[in-house]
């Protein structure tokens, strides 16, 4: 960042931020992206960082990229502009992973015409976008909210503990589904995944592939989703499904997705033993609902007044905006 030309297209920035990535002037010459809706961005940052009078300050809605660019290259990773992220003054609260490239690459010059692609579309980060950052921020879940009883950290929630740390769930998912799968589903989607499996240079599916996808079961297959949806489902992520008047979750890891027309995302799933653990949920499922059970309910109203009956969270971030979407109404 003490390059020439430096320019960000960083997600959130957090305390500390213009201080250490930008020593000595905040760098008012740099030209910077952020995402305002999610959040995650300190709005007293922005204000370090030249908001509401700095024109090279301005904001993508739903930016969720983090790259740093100068004519000394580019770093393009995981890294949020945090505390958290880079570790300012020490490690990092989280592990990231990113590259360097070098400043005379195609890479770097891809990622050149990138930004600048992004920068075209951008907004200004003026007085009214700074008080919707303020009021995006301050919205951000802790506990259950305002209206609430905070629940104590060490309580069974899985809720609450995406809802304190959607960062440390960025790469979980988190499905809210109402309805099963139909047989002529399966056999659609399964057909539809040999098809294309057939045409391809070199098959991806072998012969237990093929034959498991016709049986696999139906509680692990969902159905009916968007291209969005399916563009974005991650490999592992918490079906939170309630078909009555109970919740249930479940922990899974995509292995086969497909789109069948019209707006029919199909996912094939498993349930690896011990995923609930490795995804960072230290207590039982049936300790975690009993906590999460009213919320829950209020959850899944929101989503049908509003004509949903599945909704796909594709990150903890996301589903810690649904969770203050409801508790805000």
């Amino acid at each position: 960042m003490a390059g020439e030309d430096a320019r960000c297209a960083v997600a959130f920035w957090g305390s500390g931020a213009a201080a250490h990535l930008f020593p000595g002037t905040g760098h008012p010459d740099a030209r910077i992206l952020c995402d305002l809706s999610l959040g995650g961005t300190n709005p007293d940052e922005l204000i370090l960082l030249g908001a509401p009078s700095n024109k090279a300050l301005r904001h993508v809605e739903r930016l969720h990229a983090k790259v740093y660019l100068s004519k000394r290259g580019a770093i393009i990773g995981s890294a949020n502009a945090s505390d958290n992220g880079i570790g300012f003054g020490g490690a990092s609260g989280l592990i990231e992973a990113g590259i360097l490239v070098e400043p005379d690459s195609e890479s770097f010059k891809a990622a050149d015409i990138w930004f600048e692609g992004l920068w075209k579309k951008s907004r200004k980060i003026g007085p009214e976008a700074l008080a919707a950052a303020e009021a995006s921020w301050n919205a951000r879940p802790a506990g259950w909210g305002p209206t609430r009883r905070p629940i104590p950290t060490d309580a069974p929630s899985l809720l609450h503990a995406v809802a304190a740390d959607p960062e440390r769930f960025r790469g979980t998912g988190f499905a809210f589904t109402t309805g099963a799968a139909r047989m002529e589903d399966r056999a659609e989607a399964a057909r539809e995944l040999v098809r294309r499996d057939d045409v391809r240079s070199e098959p991806l599916l072998s012969d237990r592939d093929r034959e498991r996808i016709g049986t696999w079961p139906r509680g692990d297959l969902f159905t009916g989703w968007s291209k969005t949806d399916l563009a974005a489902w991650p490999k592992e992520f918490v079906c939170i499904h309630r078909p009555a008047a109970r919740a249930s979750y479940h922990y899974y890891r995509r292995v086969h997705d497909v789109f069948l027309e019209p707006e029919r995302g199909v996912v094939f799933a498993e349930r690896p033993a011990g995923l609930r653990a490795e995804l960072g949920f230290r207590h039982g499922s049936a300790a975690m609902l009993a906590t999460d059970a009213p919320l829950l309910d209020r959850i899944f109203d929101h989503l049908e007044q509003r004509g949903e009956y599945h909704r796909l969270c594709e990150n903890g971030e996301r589903l810690a905006r649904l969770i203050a979407e409801v508790e805000a109404d």
